[in-house]
Order: structure tokens, then sequence, then C-alpha cells
């Protein structure tokens, strides 16, 4: 709790933070002095930067004598920064900030360099805030690095304004941090951040805050189908590789680390359009906070182009999904199939009504395979109305969901609280369900939580619940349940564990009133099935 109260203070402090908007040189790789603004735009072109590696790269550098809070690149709103290139065709754009003050932007960063990806770094931190647009050729970069590194050649120091810098040529590997404190970057309530299918929007700093707007029609703050979304955040001296599926978080001291938050009506919408497929999500860090009736949605409309990649949230720390209309959505729409859904961290942890849904299909003569998902963690726990949704609506197999937990999984309620698994199979689809695999060595379902899987229409398979624990507790109303309303069958529920106690009104329970009922298997070293006195209803196990 004490990390979103301190993200939202600090939401709140960078809302009123404003600067003039101007753009500047500082002079160390070219002409010093300011770009004027013209039909509001600022027209930023080769000839004011070098270029190194035989035209490979052009470098931008910004900065000099502009005053005290102003970053020498600031954009406001209906402004535009526009980079082109006349002398040369650049593979891509290096821009630096090196004023020492953070970079504000409020409009439009374009570029009209065919291809050509853009990196804007600026060590001081950057907002991108209500009016930033993106619109661009290629992939976009922005970070809060110290150094950016090269796969050959010089270091380019990001706060360094000597004139005449030795420039790489090479592409950049890595995004150097140095300082114990670096510098945060946040996006917030901007027109949708985007950039082309097959393209990659990169966002590396010190902690990453992402806000929305609350409000009817709540407005996407990144829209991506058919690119990668990468985000990072550093909290100490850390290299974080350009291409971020190359960093290896286990081999990083998780104190170097920092937070990454998507709070207050913010949506992340990665879907596809048409036959673009959805974009991906993946998310290196310390911590993870999803909260405040922020999303992350990718659902696929394509009928046979794969999601551009999984949404994958790995952090040394906790990993928290908190909050009523919090959700992570992953949705074969079509035929394609949709990007998994990997959330790993230490603690991971879906409480106060957030959903993770896993969804197939929208009629039965959809066959695509649902996405799938993993939570792995040393505690992996839901409280308090949250939910696990697995949905099939059409004819292809349903999603399968695995929770993996070195020590404890924790499947928690309260008065009146429900926290559902559950596999839902349309009317005269042919699907089967999927699994919902546990494996810990401590699980316990209590409080009226639930654990269940319905068939309530397909003549395929329920899906099947498999649980693996040294000790599995079912207590105070917690149920593992399998259901069929349907000719097809109800998902087998097996049992492999150390010692089982189905206590206090708890139950594991096969029913049907359609086809067979799914078996309950158990294997276990011990059995304790009990029940209070005070309970109306006793403890069972039916088939």
């Amino acid at each position: 709790m004490k990390t979103l109260i301190a993200a939202a203070s600090l939401l709140l402090l960078l809302a009123s933070f404003s600067v003039s908007a101007q753009v500047v040189l500082d002079g160390s790789l070219g002409p010093s002095g300011s770009v004027p603004l013209i039909g509001g735009e600022y027209a930023i072109t080769d000839d004011l930067g070098r270029y190194s590696g035989n035209g490979k790269n052009l470098f931008q550098s910004f900065g000099g004598d502009v005053g005290v809070g102003k970053s020498g690149f600031d954009i406001g709103a209906g402004e535009t920064a526009h980079f082109s290139a006349s002398l040369g065709a650049p593979e891509r754009v290096i821009a630096r900030v090196t004023s020492g003050f953070r970079s504000q932007i409020n409009g439009k960063i374009r570029s009209s360099i065919d291809g050509a990806d853009l990196f804007l770094l600026n060590a001081s931190g950057i907002s991108l805030g209500d009016g930033a647009e993106l619109d661009l050729q290629g992939s976009f970069y922005v970070s809060s690095a110290d150094v950016l590194r090269f796969a050959d050649g010089p270091d380019l120091l990001v706060q360094d304004a000597s004139p005449d810098p030795a420039l790489s040529g090479e592409a950049p590997v890595t995004f150097g941090f140095t300082s114990a404190s670096p510098a945060l970057i946040e996006v917030a309530r901007t027109n949708a951040l985007a950039v082309p299918a097959g393209e990659t929007l990169s966002i590396v700093g010190g902690d990453v805050y992402i806000s929305g707007r609350p409000g009817f029609g709540v407005p996407d703050v990144i829209a991506a189908p058919g690119a990668l979304l990468e985000i990072a955040a550093a909290a100490g001296a850390v290299d974080i590789p350009v291409t971020l599926a190359d960093f290896d978080l286990a081999a990083v001291d998780p104190a170097a680390l920092g937070l990454v938050s998507i709070l207050a009506f913010a949506k992340v919408n990665m879907s596809g359009v048409d036959e673009t497929p959805s974009g991906g999500v993946l998310i290196r860090a310390g911590e993870f906070v999803l909260a405040s009736d922020a999303q992350i949605l990718a659902k696929n409309n394509a009928d046979s182009a794969a999601a551009q990649g999984p949404i994958d949230i790995a952090v040394s720390g906790d990993l928290i999904l908190e909050g009523s209309n919090s959700q992570i959505l992953s949705w074969t729409a079509g035929e394609g199939r949709a990007g998994d859904v990997l959330l790993s961290g230490d603690r991971v942890l879906l409480r106060d009504g957030a959903d993770l849904v896993l969804f197939n299909g929208e009629s039965p003569s959809h066959t695509g395979k649902g996405p799938d998902a993993l939570l792995t963690g040393r505690v992996v726990g839901l409280d308090t109305d949250a939910e696990i949704l697995i949905r099939s609506l059409s004819s292809g197999k349903a999603s399968s969901l695995t929770i993996d937990a070195a020590e404890e999984i924790n499947i928690l309620g309260g008065a009146a609280v429900i926290s559902d698994l559950l596999s839902d199979l349309l009317v005269e689809s042919v699907g089967d369900g999927g699994v919902l695999a546990f494996d810990a060595a401590s699980m316990t379902v209590t409080g009226a939580a639930q654990i269940s899987t319905f068939n309530s229409g397909s003549s395929g398979a329920g899906a099947a619940i498999e649980i693996t624990a040294d000790a599995l507790t079912l207590s105070d109303g917690g149920g593992i349940l399998s259901d069929t309303g349907a000719v097809g069958s109800g998902g087998e529920i097996q049992l492999d564990v150390g010692s089982l106690a189905v206590i206090d009104a708890a139950r594991v329970s096969s029913d049907t009133t359609g086809g067979p009922g799914g078996a309950i298997n158990v294997w276990a070293d011990s059995v304790l099935v009990s029940n209070a006195t005070d309970r109306v209803k006793g403890t069972f196990i039916e088939a």
C-alpha cells in the first residue's frame, strides 16, 4: 500500500510540473541555439546533428544554457518536433538532452525518416503528458539512462555536452544506469502512444509510471496493435539491454531494479485491428503494480497472424494486480493465437477485485486455441474478489492455467467473497477445456473461495483441475468444483498431495445435469474430513 500511496503522490506532483516549450541545440554536435517554432513545428534537420558509422546513426544533442527548469527539449501542446534527413538515410536517430533538467513532452514527436528508429535520452527524466503523440516510421526508445552503450565503439554519455565527442556507428545494445537514483519516466494521459506494427515502443527508466484519466470512454494511454511494448525500471547501477528479451533478471541485484506502475484508469491497449494482430508486452522490474482501474488489453482479431508476443511480466519482488476493474486480458477473437500471459515474481498477488482474463473465440465457428497463462513465484495468492476467468466461446481448445509456487498458493475469500477459476464452454461448441494446474509446497482454499470448472454446453470435456502439493487445505466454505450441464463431460479433479484437509463446510465436488460427471481422483498420505459443530451443512465429497 505504501507503494501505491507514493506513486499517487508522485503523479500529482508531476501533473503540476510545467515548463515553457522550446527546442535548443547544445552545440556539442554542430550548431548551438534555439530551433525556431514555425507553423507549430520545430524542424530538426540532419544538418543540425552529426552522422556516424557510414551514415547509420544520426546523433542530435539538446540543452545548453536554457534556463532553470528548462531541458532544451520540451514540446508544448499542439507543437511538433519533426526529425528529418536530407543528407543521408540513417537507420536510427539518437537524440540526447544534456541540460540536467527533465523534458516535458505534451506535443507530437515526428520522424519522416523512412524506417528509422528514434532514441530519446534524458538522464534527468522525461514526462510524456497530455497531448503527447508519436508519428514515427520505426521504433521509439525513451530512456533516462546515463549512458548508451554500443555493439562497438565508444559509449554515448547522455549528459556530457563536451564538443565533438567520439561516436559509434554501430547499433545500441545497452542502456547504462550509473546513478544510485535513476530519474523516472512518466506516461500520463497521452494521445495514445503508438508505433507501427512490427516495431517496438520501449520505455526504460528509473521508476516508470503510466497513468490515465477517469471518465466515460476512458482513452488509451498506449495503443500499439502488432507492436511490442517493452518497459524496464532501474533503481541503481545496472545495464539493461536495448532488446529487453535479452535481460537476465536473475543475474541482476534485485536492489538495482525499480518499480513499474500502471495506475489511475490507464489503458494499455495492444489489441489488433482487422488483420493486424495484437501486440506483445514485455516488462522487467523490481516491482510491478497494476491498480486503480488500470488495464492491459490484447485482443487478437486476426484470422491467421499470431500475436506479436505474450504479455510477459517478470519482477524480482512483488507483482500486484489490485482493485476492481484492474485487469489483464488476452483474447483470441479470430483464428490467430493471442499472446499467452506470463506473470513471475517473488510474490504474485491478485486482490480486491482484480482480474486476469483469458478468452477464446466469439462464436462456435471459431477454432483458434485460447491463450494460456503461467503464474510463478515463491508465493502466489488470490484474495477478496480477485478472479482468474478462463472462458471459451468457440470450438477451439480452451486456455490452460498453471500456477507454480515454490512455497504457497493461497486462494482466499471472506464473507460472501468468491475467487473463481472458471472455464465456461459455449452451447454448440465442440472444444475441450484446458487444464487448471497448481503446484506448491502448501496450498489453501478458504473463505468461500473456489476453484471451479463448468461445461455449459460443449460436446467436449470440461477443464481438468490438477493439484500437486505437500499439503492441501480446504476450509471455511472453500471448494474445488467440477460441473457439467452439457452433452460433454465434466472436467476431472486430480489431487496428488501429501496431506489433504477438507474442513468447516469445504467441499470437493463433481456434479452433472447432463453428460458424465468428471472423476475425482485423490492420492494422499493422509486425509482429514471434518466439520465444526456450528456448521449447518456438513463437509462432503461427492461425484
